[in-house]
């Protein structure tokens, strides 16, 4: 029970120091007067940094052990926020990000591959576990941006005083690891970590709708993607302070959780997940537009956003549980095409929506939703395809 709560508790730990830097981003930007395209890049780089190093931390956790492993990432990941803050030049800021990239990618990594492989935990419940740790982190993201936004008003207008804070708190969290978690009970076998390069290969081996289902997956990504990106900068230049955006996120993670807890199992186990991925891919959609199209944008935020927030909370459980359900599939390749498609949305949805956003910011939002709609469309295809296949059967 003790490891289970210290897990749980480095969860929490991760989403609140990996965050508090977000929300005074865009604002830093400005006051060291870059491009505004220049934030997509940042991210950009930087979940390009996590893509290549992920596999690499996993193995080396395996063969090395998972303690000193994340030890080193949290430090490193931490000297990246201070060159962050230091640097003015944006190909050095670019070179920052990528350089944190590479050392976020093994945080995660480490503890939930720890979560898998450790024999004292294997006695909880695995999805129960799961999902306790996964909305920990959640909250701790929304707790981390609240931080953030508020130090933000704090320093302002010293915005990288905020970076230097986050870099201070990954070495507390470091300290955590080496004094509280003991890694010591895994079992001592060497495994092959998944390339998510390779793993891009493995799309032919899949049936052609589960291929299409995983370019959905991007597809959503790219929207998700944007929003929580692009919602920072468009509350900066609507006027409002970081203390107001962080207090948003807060509650996004709050709202997320409750949903996560409460309403996703329900809806998992009442409707198909295709069809659920319909609906909630719509509605998402409808609640973005009216977001960013109606007056009072504080008013949409805490009303049409939440509902947005809330079809977010659905349909990534929904996107698992469809993909679960696939069992003549090997779990670790399509896990590992699944983190693929959405690094890659990801990454193709902060390139384009920068350009978008500094030609017309309300109008990413829009194509946003879009998005959704498309994704929406090409899942009513798969489901009426597979129908008539089952029909046929």
């Amino acid at each position: 029970m003790k490891k289970y709560i210290l897990l749980l508790i480095a969860g929490l730990l991760v989403g609140i120091t990996t965050n508090i830097g977000h929300p005074i981003t865009p604002y830093y930007i400005n006051q060291i007067e870059l491009d505004k395209i220049i934030f997509g890049y940042f991210y950009a780089t930087m979940s390009l940094g996590m893509l290549i190093s992920a596999p690499i931390w996993g193995a080396l956790g395996d063969a090395k052990g998972r303690k000193i492993v994340l030890i080193i990432c949290l430090l490193f990941y931490g000297v990246g926020q201070l060159l962050f803050g230091v640097m003015h030049n944006q190909y050095l800021i670019l070179a920052a990000r990528f350089f944190s990239g590479i050392f976020c990618g093994g945080v995660l990594v480490s503890l939930l591959s720890y979560m898998t492989r450790s024999k004292e935990l294997s006695r909880f419940n695995a999805t129960r576990l799961y999902a306790t740790f996964i909305s920990l982190h959640l909250v701790g993201t929304s707790v981390g941006s609240f931080i953030g936004g508020a130090l933000g008003e704090l320093f302002n207008p010293n915005y990288h005083y905020v970076l230097f804070a986050q870099a201070l708190m990954m070495l507390i969290f470091a300290i955590y690891v080496l004094l509280f978690m003991k890694f010591d009970d895994e079992e001592k076998q060497k495994i092959r970590s998944m390339n998510p390069l390779k793993s891009l290969g493995d799309i032919k081996l899949l049936p052609f709708s589960l291929v299409i289902f995983l370019f959905i997956i991007a597809i959503i990504n790219i929207s998700f993607t944007d929003v929580s990106k692009y919602l920072d900068v468009y509350f900066s230049d609507s006027g409002y302070g970081s203390l107001k955006l962080g207090t948003v996120n807060l509650i996004v993670g709050f709202v997320t959780l409750g949903v996560n807890l409460l309403v996703t199992p329900l809806i998992i186990k009442k409707f198909k997940p295709l069809i659920s991925l319909i609906i909630f891919s719509i509605i998402g959609g409808l609640m973005l537009i009216l977001t960013f199209s109606l007056p009072n944008l504080l008013f949409n935020i805490y009303t049409f956003y939440m509902i947005f927030i809330i079809t977010k909370a659905i349909i990534e459980p929904v996107i698992v549980e469809y993909l679960s359900e696939h069992k003549n599939i090997q779990s670790g390749v399509l896990m590992g095409l699944r983190q693929s498609f959405i690094s890659l949305g990801g990454i193709i949805g902060v390139l384009i929506g920068g350009i978008i956003y500094a030609n017309s910011s309300v109008m990413l939002f829009y194509i946003c939703a879009g998005m959704l709609f498309i994704a929406a469309i090409i899942t009513f295809i798969i489901y009426i395809i597979k129908k008539k296949d089952s029909n046929l059967c």
